[in-house]
């Protein structure tokens, strides 16, 4: 798969409704709109958890990426406000090396 479907994956996980979701789907509108599959809000606790879904799923899997993202990075006030936009990020992440 490639990060962007991979990407996509973890987001549909996340939000507990089945996808796909265009890729400009705003993440926080997402949220909203499936609150009835989740009891906590998107920020920090819904981002939180988005985030350390991403870092699981790049520890594996081809490619290993150090993904580096922070509650701070999504809205209300971060740039990654997309779908589209997390996919972005999460592909400039850096590789994982060996051991890392």
């Amino acid at each position: 798969m490639s990060v962007e479907e991979r990407v996509d994956a973890v987001v549909v996980k996340w939000c507990g409704q089945a996808g796909p979701y265009p890729s400009g789907q705003n993440l926080q509108e997402l949220w909203v709109s499936t609150l009835d599959k989740h009891d906590y809000d998107f920020q920090p606790e819904g981002v939180r958890r988005l985030i350390v879904a991403l870092v699981n799923e790049f520890n594996t899997g081809d490619p290993r990426l150090d993904v580096k993202l922070a509650p701070t990075n999504f809205e209300p006030k971060g740039t990654v406000k997309t779908i589209y936009l997390l996919a972005k990020w999460v592909a400039a992440s850096s590789p994982k090396t060996a051991g890392q």
